[in-house]
C-alpha cells in the first residue's frame, strides 16, 4: 500500500485522503461494531477499496470480525491514538510553515521597499 500524496486531488479538486487517514476512518467507523456495507458507507469507501483496506487491518490485528460485524482490537485503538496525535502535530506544523512564509514575505516586501 503506497501512501499517496497528501497533496492530490481528485478531479472535483478535493484533497484525496492518504492510506492513513482510510485506515483512521475505518477504525473510527468500526468502534462499536459495524458491518460491511455501513464501514463502506461510513469510511465513503468504494467497495474494492473497503474490501483491500478490511483484509490489511484484519491481516495486522487491528480490526477483529465476530458474527458478520467488525470490531478495532487493541492494536486498531492504539493506532487511533497515535493517528489523532500525528495529525495535531501535522496540523501545527502546517500552521507554523504559513507563519514562517508569511514572515519571510514581510521582510521580502519591505526590503523592496526600501
Amino acid at each position: 500500500m503506497s501512501s499517496g500524496n497528501p497533496n492530490s486531488t481528485d478531479r472535483l479538486g478535493r484533497r484525496k485522503r492518504t492510506k492513513y487517514e482510510l485506515l483512521a476512518d475505518l477504525l473510527r467507523s468500526s468502534k462499536g461494531g459495524a458491518r460491511k456495507t455501513n464501514l463502506m458507507f461510513r469510511a465513503n469507501l468504494s467497495y474494492v477499496l473497503l474490501n483491500k483496506y478490511l483484509n490489511f487491518l484484519l491481516e495486522n490485528g487491528f480490526l477483529e470480525s465476530k458474527d458478520g460485524r467488525f470490531f478495532p482490537t487493541r492494536a486498531g485503538l492504539l493506532y487511533l491514538q497515535r493517528f489523532a496525535r500525528y495529525s495535531r502535530d501535522r496540523d501545527h506544523m502546517i500552521r507554523s510553515e504559513a507563519k514562517v512564509q508569511s514572515t519571510l514575505l514581510d521582510v521580502k516586501m519591505s526590503g523592496l521597499a526600501k
